[in-house]
Protein backbone atom coordinates (compact mmCIF):
# COMPACT_ATOMS: atom_id res chain seq x y z
CA UNK A 1 0.00 0.00 0.00
CA UNK A 2 3.32 2.57 0.91
CA UNK A 3 4.50 1.76 -2.43
CA UNK A 4 1.64 1.94 -4.13
CA UNK A 5 0.76 5.48 -2.74
CA UNK A 6 4.57 6.72 -2.76
CA UNK A 7 4.71 5.99 -6.53
CA UNK A 8 1.10 7.63 -7.32
CA UNK A 9 2.23 10.94 -5.30
CA UNK A 10 5.66 11.01 -6.80
CA UNK A 11 3.96 11.50 -10.84
CA UNK A 12 5.22 14.90 -11.61
CA UNK A 13 3.57 14.55 -15.43
CA UNK A 14 -0.14 12.37 -16.54
CA UNK A 15 -0.39 11.89 -20.14
CA UNK A 16 -4.09 11.28 -21.46
CA UNK A 17 -4.80 8.44 -23.48
CA UNK A 18 -6.89 10.92 -25.20
CA UNK A 19 -5.34 14.24 -25.78
CA UNK A 20 -8.62 16.45 -26.56
CA UNK A 21 -9.52 15.22 -22.66
CA UNK A 22 -7.24 18.32 -21.58
CA UNK A 23 -9.42 20.58 -23.44
CA UNK A 24 -12.15 19.57 -20.66
CA UNK A 25 -9.98 21.36 -18.07
CA UNK A 26 -10.96 24.52 -19.85
CA UNK A 27 -14.17 26.69 -18.68
CA UNK A 28 -16.56 27.56 -21.97
CA UNK A 29 -16.26 31.16 -20.99
CA UNK A 30 -12.50 30.83 -21.03
CA UNK A 31 -12.64 30.36 -25.17
CA UNK A 32 -14.82 33.23 -25.88
CA UNK A 33 -12.85 35.57 -23.70
CA UNK A 34 -9.39 34.43 -25.17
CA UNK A 35 -11.02 35.02 -28.81
CA UNK A 36 -11.83 38.22 -27.88
CA UNK A 37 -8.39 39.28 -26.06
CA UNK A 38 -6.49 37.84 -29.33
CA UNK A 39 -9.08 39.67 -31.89
CA UNK A 40 -8.22 43.36 -29.56
CA UNK A 41 -4.31 42.49 -29.30
CA UNK A 42 -3.17 41.41 -32.62
CA UNK A 43 -5.67 43.74 -34.92
CA UNK A 44 -7.60 41.24 -36.84
CA UNK A 45 -11.41 41.33 -37.32
CA UNK A 46 -12.40 37.69 -36.71
CA UNK A 47 -10.93 35.23 -34.84
CA UNK A 48 -11.97 31.91 -33.69
CA UNK A 49 -10.64 28.69 -31.90
CA UNK A 50 -10.81 25.09 -33.16
CA UNK A 51 -10.69 21.75 -31.34
CA UNK A 52 -9.60 18.61 -32.49
CA UNK A 53 -10.50 14.91 -30.85
CA UNK A 54 -8.23 13.16 -33.46
CA UNK A 55 -11.36 12.26 -35.85
CA UNK A 56 -12.31 15.86 -36.49
CA UNK A 57 -12.59 19.72 -35.65
CA UNK A 58 -15.10 21.20 -33.60
CA UNK A 59 -15.78 25.68 -33.41
CA UNK A 60 -15.56 26.37 -29.44
CA UNK A 61 -15.41 29.96 -30.19
CA UNK A 62 -15.49 32.87 -32.92
CA UNK A 63 -15.16 36.52 -32.13
CA UNK A 64 -16.49 38.82 -35.27
CA UNK A 65 -19.23 38.47 -37.73
CA UNK A 66 -19.52 34.72 -37.72
CA UNK A 67 -23.05 34.83 -39.62
CA UNK A 68 -20.67 35.69 -42.60
CA UNK A 69 -18.21 32.78 -42.02
CA UNK A 70 -19.09 29.48 -42.98
CA UNK A 71 -18.28 26.18 -41.40
CA UNK A 72 -15.96 25.10 -44.08
CA UNK A 73 -13.75 27.72 -44.31
CA UNK A 74 -13.09 27.31 -40.64
CA UNK A 75 -12.62 23.80 -40.74
CA UNK A 76 -10.55 23.92 -43.64
CA UNK A 77 -8.35 26.52 -42.12
CA UNK A 78 -7.93 24.44 -39.17
CA UNK A 79 -6.84 21.49 -40.92
CA UNK A 80 -3.67 23.49 -42.18
CA UNK A 81 -2.51 24.68 -39.08
CA UNK A 82 -2.91 20.80 -37.57
CA UNK A 83 -0.31 20.22 -40.25
CA UNK A 84 1.85 23.19 -39.69
CA UNK A 85 5.14 23.29 -37.17
CA UNK A 86 4.72 26.68 -35.87
CA UNK A 87 1.96 28.89 -38.17
CA UNK A 88 0.58 28.80 -41.33
CA UNK A 89 -0.05 32.16 -43.14
CA UNK A 90 -2.13 33.08 -46.01
CA UNK A 91 -2.03 36.19 -47.94
CA UNK A 92 -4.70 35.60 -50.20
CA UNK A 93 -7.51 33.46 -49.05
CA UNK A 94 -9.70 33.46 -52.08
CA UNK A 95 -6.16 32.10 -54.24
CA UNK A 96 -5.90 29.82 -51.87
CA UNK A 97 -5.49 25.62 -53.29
CA UNK A 98 -7.67 24.81 -50.02
CA UNK A 99 -9.73 27.77 -49.62
CA UNK A 100 -10.66 29.18 -53.21
CA UNK A 101 -13.73 27.05 -53.74
CA UNK A 102 -14.73 28.06 -50.21
CA UNK A 103 -17.47 30.89 -50.31
CA UNK A 104 -15.13 33.68 -48.73
CA UNK A 105 -16.97 36.93 -47.60
CA UNK A 106 -14.94 39.60 -49.39
CA UNK A 107 -13.71 41.59 -46.30
CA UNK A 108 -11.72 38.58 -45.53
CA UNK A 109 -8.46 37.87 -47.10
CA UNK A 110 -5.22 37.53 -44.76
CA UNK A 111 -5.14 34.59 -41.81
CA UNK A 112 -2.77 33.29 -40.00
CA UNK A 113 -3.11 30.49 -37.56
CA UNK A 114 -1.33 28.52 -34.95
CA UNK A 115 -1.65 24.57 -33.33
CA UNK A 116 -2.20 23.80 -30.34
CA UNK A 117 -0.07 21.11 -29.65
CA UNK A 118 0.85 19.38 -26.30
CA UNK A 119 4.66 18.79 -25.29
CA UNK A 120 4.32 15.84 -26.14
CA UNK A 121 3.30 16.58 -29.82
CA UNK A 122 0.18 15.58 -30.17
CA UNK A 123 -2.06 18.46 -31.84
CA UNK A 124 -5.14 19.43 -29.82
CA UNK A 125 -6.83 22.42 -31.64
CA UNK A 126 -6.17 25.79 -34.19
CA UNK A 127 -6.27 29.52 -33.07
CA UNK A 128 -7.16 31.19 -36.36
CA UNK A 129 -7.14 35.01 -37.39
CA UNK A 130 -8.10 36.51 -40.28
CA UNK A 131 -8.65 40.48 -41.99
CA UNK A 132 -9.45 41.76 -44.85
CA UNK A 133 -5.51 43.04 -45.42
CA UNK A 134 -2.20 42.50 -43.21
CA UNK A 135 -3.28 44.59 -39.62
CA UNK A 136 -1.16 47.91 -39.50
CA UNK A 137 -0.02 46.70 -36.29
CA UNK A 138 0.75 42.82 -37.11
CA UNK A 139 4.68 42.01 -37.81
CA UNK A 140 6.80 38.93 -37.25
CA UNK A 141 7.20 39.94 -33.37
CA UNK A 142 3.78 39.78 -33.33
CA UNK A 143 3.83 36.49 -34.60
CA UNK A 144 5.98 35.65 -31.98
CA UNK A 145 4.07 36.67 -29.47
CA UNK A 146 1.32 34.23 -30.74
CA UNK A 147 2.91 31.35 -30.87
CA UNK A 148 4.10 31.96 -27.18
CA UNK A 149 0.85 32.80 -26.07
CA UNK A 150 -0.85 29.07 -27.70
CA UNK A 151 1.96 27.45 -26.11
CA UNK A 152 1.51 29.04 -22.67
CA UNK A 153 -1.67 28.28 -23.35
CA UNK A 154 -1.07 25.06 -23.85
CA UNK A 155 1.28 24.30 -21.48
CA UNK A 156 -1.63 25.93 -18.82
CA UNK A 157 -4.04 23.41 -19.98
CA UNK A 158 -2.05 20.63 -19.37
CA UNK A 159 -1.21 21.82 -16.15
CA UNK A 160 -4.76 21.76 -14.97
CA UNK A 161 -5.05 18.48 -16.24
CA UNK A 162 -2.45 17.15 -14.16
CA UNK A 163 -3.29 18.55 -10.75
CA UNK A 164 -7.28 17.08 -11.92
CA UNK A 165 -5.67 13.45 -12.37
CA UNK A 166 -3.96 13.85 -9.80
CA UNK A 167 -5.98 14.61 -7.00
CA UNK A 168 -9.18 12.11 -8.37
CA UNK A 169 -5.86 9.45 -8.11
CA UNK A 170 -5.15 10.63 -4.76
CA UNK A 171 -9.03 10.21 -3.68
CA UNK A 172 -9.05 6.95 -4.96
CA UNK A 173 -5.59 6.09 -2.95
CA UNK A 174 -7.54 7.41 -0.18
CA UNK A 175 -10.54 4.89 -0.66
CA UNK A 176 -8.48 2.58 -0.83
CA UNK A 177 -6.66 2.69 1.85
CA UNK A 178 -9.27 3.33 4.56
CA UNK A 179 -10.64 -0.21 2.95
CA UNK A 180 -7.75 -1.81 2.73
CA UNK A 181 -7.40 -0.78 6.64
CA UNK A 182 -10.87 -1.57 7.89
CA UNK A 183 -11.42 -4.86 6.62
CA UNK A 184 -9.07 -6.85 8.30
CA UNK A 185 -10.42 -4.87 11.71
CA UNK A 186 -13.90 -5.55 10.97
CA UNK A 187 -12.65 -9.62 10.83
CA UNK A 188 -10.39 -9.30 14.34
CA UNK A 189 -13.28 -7.38 15.52
CA UNK A 190 -15.87 -10.00 15.16
CA UNK A 191 -13.56 -13.24 15.98
CA UNK A 192 -13.13 -11.56 19.64
CA UNK A 193 -16.75 -10.88 19.75
CA UNK A 194 -17.51 -14.99 18.97
CA UNK A 195 -14.52 -15.89 21.27
CA UNK A 196 -16.07 -13.68 23.52
CA UNK A 197 -19.22 -15.27 24.04
CA UNK A 198 -18.01 -18.53 25.22
CA UNK A 199 -19.68 -19.44 28.15
CA UNK A 200 -16.02 -21.34 29.32
CA UNK A 201 -13.32 -18.56 28.93
CA UNK A 202 -10.85 -17.74 31.68
CA UNK A 203 -10.69 -14.03 32.90
CA UNK A 204 -7.10 -13.48 31.29
CA UNK A 205 -9.15 -14.68 27.58
CA UNK A 206 -12.04 -12.49 28.23
CA UNK A 207 -9.49 -9.98 29.20
CA UNK A 208 -7.43 -10.06 26.50
CA UNK A 209 -10.95 -10.00 23.82
CA UNK A 210 -12.14 -6.79 25.50
CA UNK A 211 -8.59 -5.31 24.67
CA UNK A 212 -8.82 -6.21 20.86
CA UNK A 213 -12.30 -4.93 20.58
CA UNK A 214 -11.03 -1.75 22.30
CA UNK A 215 -8.02 -1.69 20.22
CA UNK A 216 -9.90 -1.86 17.05
CA UNK A 217 -12.59 0.62 17.97
CA UNK A 218 -10.10 3.08 18.21
CA UNK A 219 -8.56 2.33 15.25
CA UNK A 220 -11.98 2.73 13.26
CA UNK A 221 -12.08 6.14 14.92
CA UNK A 222 -8.95 6.99 13.50
CA UNK A 223 -9.12 5.39 10.25
CA UNK A 224 -12.71 7.86 10.25
CA UNK A 225 -10.62 11.08 11.09
CA UNK A 226 -8.21 10.65 8.80
CA UNK A 227 -10.94 10.28 6.13
CA UNK A 228 -12.70 13.14 7.50
CA UNK A 229 -9.71 15.40 7.18
CA UNK A 230 -9.02 14.18 3.41
CA UNK A 231 -12.27 14.87 2.37
CA UNK A 232 -12.16 18.36 4.07
CA UNK A 233 -9.08 19.07 2.59
CA UNK A 234 -10.17 18.05 -1.10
Amino acid sequence: MNEMNQSALNDKEIIPENPSDLIQCIAEDDYDWLTRQLAALFGFSDTFMTLWDGQQSSLKSFSGKREQVSEDLLYSLSALVHSAKDFYLIENLSSHPQTEKINIPSRLNFFVGVPFKTKAGAVIGAIGLMNDIVPASYNGHQLELLRILVMLLTDNIELRYNHKSQTDKEKLINRKFTHDLRNPLTVISLNAEIINMENNLSAGVRDMCNQVKQATGSMNQLIDTFAAIQKNAQ
